[in-house]
């Protein structure tokens, strides 16, 4: 959702009426036209078929072994669309082009994270995507030079078109504890927004943070996400039993989800965000916290290096001595709250950086239709 609100935002700041966004979703989902009701120029609900039997059966077919869905075509020719933009998109449109964005290539990475039959599906998927689409984004070098690597027959579809988390300047006006008072939060925290999925590393960190405590320094880390991996159902329960066994209640603070503005006051009054994971394709909280402008403490992979965040600071992920030096010297340094200087920096560059998403992503459009905007 915040990807693809960013997105809108950035066409419609850089190129005003001129370009028109549409939002494309089931009839069924009723929270999406409110998501995006202020922010598209519309939305287009597709209300499929009666659920018969033989209805269902020539629906599946006609998706999965000839990659059409004709009503959906009927009904975006009906809106004029002139060109449609997608995760993986399944299937094509004889006459509306389509860009399908690839996230990344995780399982390919880091294969133990996931079954073979899963494995073998995301392949599947990702090959008829870069089959079917007239054009393949992605939001990094890292995740196009794995395009290139595991894909090479359609490499000359790959663009990459470079992503930017837009942070509004009243979020600036406002004092992060005004926010955050409900939460009960000390002063003085580290903030590790991921989800916990696996390979977002979180045990090491909270190794880090018992280890430390073995030393006599008290450090406290705040988390945020979703507490559900699919491929590793039981991961969180064993975690905070690990927690709790280590005696770290008071340190190791989960908020469950929060509202995303939420989430930037909380990277505001931090001492720096953390990301330890062992595998990104972009990053999303990592940009998130160059946008609001906030140091970071990233591991040392590829697509955080990327991301050229001002005065990051990186570990080895998989050593558990590096972090934990790095921890302890932040701690130690750093003051919580608002980094101004940092903040007006990004503040300065973020109308730049707006334009820069919008026309990356919309030069590759326009190659497309073969037209300028």
């Amino acid at each position: 959702m915040n990807y693809v609100k960013n997105l809108i935002h950035s066409v419609r700041f850089t190129f005003g009426s001129k370009i028109q966004c549409y939002v494309v979703c089931p009839a069924s989902s009723p929270e999406a036209p409110k998501e995006f009701s202020s922010i598209a120029n519309g939305v287009i609900e597709i209300s499929d078929f009666p659920n018969h039997f033989i209805t269902c059966l020539a629906r599946n077919f006609e998706k999965v072994i000839l990659a059409r869905y004709r009503k959906e075509e009927m009904i975006l020719k009906k809106n004029d669309i002139d060109i449609l933009y997608g995760t993986v998109l399944p299937y094509q449109h004889r006459d509306i082009p389509s860009l399908s964005w690839i996230w990344d290539f995780q399982h390919r990475h880091l294969p133990h994270m996931f079954s073979f039959h899963e494995r073998l599906l995301k392949d599947l998927i990702f090959t008829r995507t870069a089959q079917i689409s007239s054009r393949i984004v992605v939001n990094s070098e890292t995740a196009g030079q794995d395009f290139k690597r595991f894909l090479p027959r359609h490499a000359h579809k790959l663009r990459v078109a470079r992503f930017n988390t837009i942070i509004p300047g009243s979020c600036y006006r406002i004092a992060p504890e005004s926010i955050l008072r409900p939460y009960h939060l000390p002063e003085k925290f580290i903030y590790l927004p991921n989800q916990f999925w696996k390979h977002k590393n979180h045990e090491r960190v909270f190794e880090a943070v018992k280890n430390l405590k073995e030393k006599g320094r008290e450090v406290t880390v705040v988390c945020t996400g979703s507490n559900t991996d699919y491929r590793h159902p039981r991961y969180f329960k064993d975690l905070f039993k690990k927690v709790s066994d280590w005696g770290l209640q008071q340190q190791v603070i989960y908020l469950k989800m929060v509202p995303h503005e939420h989430v930037i006051q909380l990277i505001r009054q931090s001492i720096c965000l953390l990301n330890p994971s062992l595998f990104e394709g972009f990053g999303m909280t990592v940009n998130e916290a160059a946008s609001v402008g906030k140091r970071v403490l990233l591991s040392d992979i590829p697509a955080h290096r990327e991301q050229n965040v001002p005065q990051a600071v990186f570990f080895e992920p998989t050593q558990r001595g590096d972090l934990e030096e790095k921890i302890d010297h932040i701690w130690q340094k750093t003051l919580p709250g608002p980094d101004w200087e940092l903040e007006k920096l990004a503040c300065q560059n973020m109308p730049q950086r707006i334009v820069e998403t919008a026309k990356s992503f919309i030069s590759i459009v326009g190659e497309v239709l073969n037209c300028s905007f």
